[in-house]
């Protein structure tokens, strides 16, 4: 993205959520803008834009519109907390009956909490203390992987 398309974007961010720049903060807001979108594309960043100005009421802040436009572009929509403990109740269960396959479909997420609380040893988790033992794990693994795939681009 060039910085002219920067501009053009940080302008209509504003203009969307009926929102001024104050002049003598131009140079600040579209640096700080830069910094964080600067390697991204010019019309992936403009759809996520469409789909904030109809979802959300309030101005995005740019790390916002980072994650929502690669996450798009990623199709990155990992289980919710809740979501993810019915998975591993089903391959816990499944395990206990001696029917587990491993071809469930199971998040890669999901698995990899699995691994990071004992692999198979885990299966036994199962009251509301240890549920909350694997959301805790659960979010712990789902923030790494999105500070990986959020990273900025230095170059």
């Amino acid at each position: 993205m060039t910085k002219e398309e920067l501009v053009a974007i940080v302008d209509r961010i504003h203009a969307s959520w009926n929102q001024q720049i104050n002049p003598t903060q131009q140079k600040i807001v579209y640096d700080a803008w830069w910094r964080i979108l600067h390697d991204l594309n010019h019309d992936d960043i403009q759809k996520t834009i469409d789909t904030l100005v109809i979802q959300d009421g309030y101005m995005p802040r740019p790390g916002a519109v980072r994650k929502q436009t690669i996450n798009t572009i990623h199709g990155w929509k990992p289980p919710t907390a809740i979501e993810a403990w019915q998975q591993f109740r089903i391959m816990a269960d499944s395990a206990h009956t001696g029917s587990y396959t491993g071809n469930e479909n199971i998040h890669p997420l999901v698995k990899q909490t699995v691994k990071e609380l004992g692999g198979t040893n885990s299966y036994n988790l199962h009251t509301n203390g240890d549920r909350q033992q694997f959301i805790d794990m659960y979010q712990q693994v789902v923030n790494r992987e999105e500070t990986q795939l959020h990273q900025i681009s230095t170059t």
